[in-house]
């Protein structure tokens, strides 16, 4: 079973959580550090166990590239941008705050 993960690091949790019960994290996709997103921690958990990541904006490039290597889950934890529908990827979105007054 193969994930990928759209998220920042107040989230992060999700991220180890779907390594913990199996699945392989095909890409990370995370942001540039701001005023009040942070992906330090993300980073460094991705790079710790080589899974490719991306701190940019995800392209319909990237949801076709996803589909070739058999992801068949995104989750999306605090990822500021939309993504691009799959008609193969089932996605989950986490926010941590309501919408869309928490936006």
């Amino acid at each position: 079973m193969k994930a990928a993960y759209f998220g920042i690091d107040g989230l992060r949790s999700c991220l180890a959580l779907l390594e913990q019960r199996g699945w392989e994290i095909a890409a990370v996709f995370t942001i540039e550090d701001d005023e009040y997103d942070h992906s330090a921690e993300i980073c460094r958990y991705a790079q710790a166990r080589r899974i490719p990541l991306h701190t940019r904006r995800v392209t319909p490039e990237d949801i076709r590239e996803l589909e070739r290597a058999g992801v068949t889950l995104s989750v999306t934890a605090g990822y500021p941008w939309k993504i691009p529908l799959s008609d193969t990827i089932m996605q989950v979105n986490l926010h941590p705050a309501y919408l869309p007054v928490g936006r």
